[in-house]
């Protein structure tokens, strides 16, 4: 028997419809994700993407659809679950930059998991094989094909399936890991934002670095990765911490969220020390044996101290007043100081000064974005 927070599809698939994202009433469209979340997402992304050029690195942000809206676009499921994030959040200006994989995931059924809120093993080596493709250009065939051919088949019982009574097991095929493969981690026990993982893989196809600033989804996708990549860095955190873009130097860089956390989104700007969160939530770690030394290797710690001026996040340059305004106000400013106000270097009064010129058409502009977001049902105020 299952809980009544998870629905059980005609199939034996699990499908998570409680827990502390209210999943299900989001995606019927019972819960409205607050402007706050919209704002700060768009934010984000833009300050991401003007960092990362700026430096000649490639990024892509991914969001990982639902299940829920997985198995509605899959016909698995008679309920009319709708995409939180198409709904409210995606955007032609960024649609190279955003990626929401729905198309490697209702393929077929094999792509989901039944017993667990996560994909299959099979639908990762699909998604890393994209992410290769489109962030740095690699030709995945042949590796993929390899990769999908040589597979043991498992026993499983996911996060969903444990809290059943009994527990619901399913088989899994799982895929070799790539040759010579290290693997190491900092072993955060009984939590998530803080989990540093690091991958070294020799016989990978490319000498590239990649850097990671994602949740379980990308984290599971780990050993699918280390194909392509030659050095991973992951960081589990929704934030995008500029001192370890220092440190490792990553030739590319992916970001990526669960599609429930969309209603959530905080600035980066807000975002503590990614070193001190097992510290802020009093979670021991346990480091595996050769996690000091590799990353020694990949990561100049005389580097994290080292404050990138202009980082991404550098929401602090903002004037007094454009802080406590309205909406409409901090929209106008924010898509001024990305394209020209950041260039100046100057700070507070100075920079009003320079902002109040180019006002009125920014503003404008924000007043057009946010009509076109009341008509998609997002509320809108501060």
């Amino acid at each position: 028997m299952a809980p009544s927070k998870i629905e059980v599809l005609a199939d034996g698939g699990l499908l998570l419809l409680g827990g502390a994202h209210h999943v299900a009433d989001l995606f019927l469209g019972n819960i409205i994700p607050p402007s706050s979340a919209l704002f700060s997402f768009n934010q984000n992304i833009m300050n991401r993407i003007e960092f990362c050029r700026s430096r000649e690195i490639q990024y892509q942000h991914y969001v990982f659809p639902d299940p829920l809206v997985v198995a509605t676009q899959a016909g698995i499921s008679s309920k009319k679950y709708e995409s939180t994030y198409i709904k409210y959040f995606q955007d032609k200006k960024t649609a190279d930059i955003i990626v929401y994989p729905i198309h490697n995931l209702i393929k077929s059924r094999g792509m989901m998991l039944k017993t667990d809120t996560h994909y299959s093993p099979v639908a990762n080596a699909h998604i890393a094989a994209e992410v290769a493709r489109q962030i740095a250009n690699i030709n995945t065939d042949q590796i993929l094909s390899e990769a999908l051919s040589d597979f043991v088949e498992e026993e499983y019982c996911g996060d969903l399936g444990v809290q059943c009574e009994p527990k619901q097991f399913e088989i899994v095929r799982r895929l070799r890991k790539i040759n010579g493969l290290s693997w190491e981690t900092n072993g955060l026990s009984a939590g998530n934002s803080g989990i540093i993982d690091l991958a070294i893989s020799p016989e990978s196809a490319t000498s590239r670095k990649l850097l990671i600033f994602g949740d379980s989804f990308f984290r599971g996708m780990l050993t699918e990765l280390s194909r392509y990549w030659r050095e991973i860095v992951f960081l589990r955190t929704p934030y995008f911490h500029t001192d370890f873009v220092n440190s490792f130097g990553p030739d590319d860089i992916i970001t990526g969220m669960a599609e429930r956390y969309l209603d959530s989104v905080k600035l980066d700007s807000s975002a503590p020390n990614f070193l001190a969160l097992p510290l802020m939530s009093g979670r021991p770690t346990n480091p595996s044996s050769n996690f000091g030394t590799i990353f020694s290797k990949l990561i100049d710690a005389r580097k994290l101290n080292v404050l990138v001026k202009d980082s991404s996040a550098d929401i602090v340059y903002w004037p007094d007043e454009i802080q406590g305004s309205n909406i409409e106000e901090q929209l106008a400013f924010s898509f001024w100081f990305v394209r020209e106000g950041r260039k100046s270097g100057r700070a507070g009064k100075a920079l009003s000064e320079i902002w109040s010129s180019s006002r009125d058409a920014y503003r404008k502009e924000a007043e057009e974005t946010l009509i076109v977001m009341r008509r998609r049902g997002l509320w809108v105020g501060v």
